[in-house]
């Protein structure tokens, strides 16, 4: 059944089921029900311990607006098409961002998360205390998919078996992406225009463990990252880092078909990866020198900041302008060096 919210003319005296008889708040709303909310609901979406929702604007032309969401240990909640920023409020909202805190089965289906339509004129201090992104805290099972996030932070995953595909992530301060835990798959998304304002060296996609010994069985594939499309943007970030994890370890990883964009000369980076695929990603120069001239962004097998070497891993069908193996045990064919202008060199398990 359907029930509608509106948080300016609804009462949670009403029924609920009539635009006109709407409820103001979502106490009332039974689980197993569809929420359709007025366009500028102008609330924050809070639940905890919800199961079985599923919330979208009353009119799926019109994007409801809210200025933050947040899931707490909720089960197979659905939104959809929700526009979400904090200067939708003139009161500074009491959550930002989108996160998902310990949920199972959650969807975040297209929607958009953005900090303020306009940065023209914005200092580093503006960048800085707009940072707030999607997250992932832990959980299992959660989608987030086709969404927009701009001019904010990106999106930071920290729980296990999660989908997060097609989306579109431009314009932050902080890591674009983040992954800190297992089973994960990360596809078709865009991540581009790093702004460096402190001395974080951002990285386009960073993987991590998440504070256990091992992150294991996650896939990235088809993926776009580019460190900035506009050589004249403010706060221009030519030292963002690529796609790697420098913590490992990193266990049954599969990198596939990404294209990587970085004047660093990490392009695709594992320190301590081991039982893994790198696969017909493509390395290329973002702008039109590197940043350090002797060393054009590449693909980096080497040991786990510990010392203990990689083990295992195949390095396959990769286009880049440098390969280091400097350590494991690398199989490695049918790579192309740009710089060179060749395949460089079989290296058998």
């Amino acid at each position: 059944m359907s029930y509608y919210i509106n948080s300016l003319l609804g009462k949670d005296t009403n029924n609920g089921l009539t635009p006109t008889t709407a409820f103001a708040t979502f106490a009332k709303v039974p689980s197993g029900s569809t929420v359709l909310l007025q366009s500028n609901y102008l609330q924050g979406i809070k639940l905890s311990n919800v199961k079985n929702l599923t919330i979208k604007p009353v009119d799926t032309a019109v994007p409801a607006q809210t200025p933050f969401i947040l899931l707490s240990s909720c089960t197979n909640v659905s939104i959809s098409n929700v526009s979400v920023s904090a200067s939708y409020v003139s009161v500074p909202a009491a959550g930002k961002g989108i996160i998902l805190n310990y949920c199972s089965g959650c969807i975040i289906d297209s929607c958009e998360l953005f900090s303020q339509r306009d940065t023209i004129g914005w200092t580093k201090a503006d960048w800085l205390s707009n940072a707030a992104g999607i997250v992932i805290m832990g959980g299992n099972g959660n989608t987030v998919k086709g969404c927009k996030v701009m001019n904010c932070g990106g999106i930071q995953i920290k729980g296990n078996n999660n989908l997060v595909d097609s989306n579109f992530i431009s314009d932050f301060p902080t890591d674009g992406m983040g992954l800190w835990a297992s089973g994960n798959t990360i596809s078709n998304n865009i991540v581009q225009n790093s702004y460096r304002v402190n001395a974080n060296h951002n990285d386009l996609l960073q993987c991590g463990t998440g504070g256990y010994s091992v992150s294991a069985n996650n896939v990235i594939i088809g993926n776009t990252f580019r460190a900035y499309t506009d050589p004249k943007q403010p706060f221009i970030d030519r030292e963002v880092q690529g796609l790697g994890g420098f913590d490992g370890w990193y266990d049954n990883y599969t990198v596939k078909n990404n294209t990587v964009y970085v004047d660093h000369p990490i392009g695709v980076w594992f320190q301590g990866i081991k039982n893994s695929v790198i696969d017909g990603n493509i390395v290329k120069l973002c702008g039109t020198t590197p940043l350090y001239k002797s060393k054009p962004p590449c693909i980096h097998i080497d040991v786990k900041k510990s010392g203990d070497a990689s083990e295992n891993i195949t390095v396959i069908n990769n286009t880049a302008p440098r390969y280091d193996f400097l350590s494991g045990v690398v199989a490695a064919s049918n790579n192309y060096n740009t710089k060179t202008q060749t395949y460089a060199p079989k290296i058998p398990l």
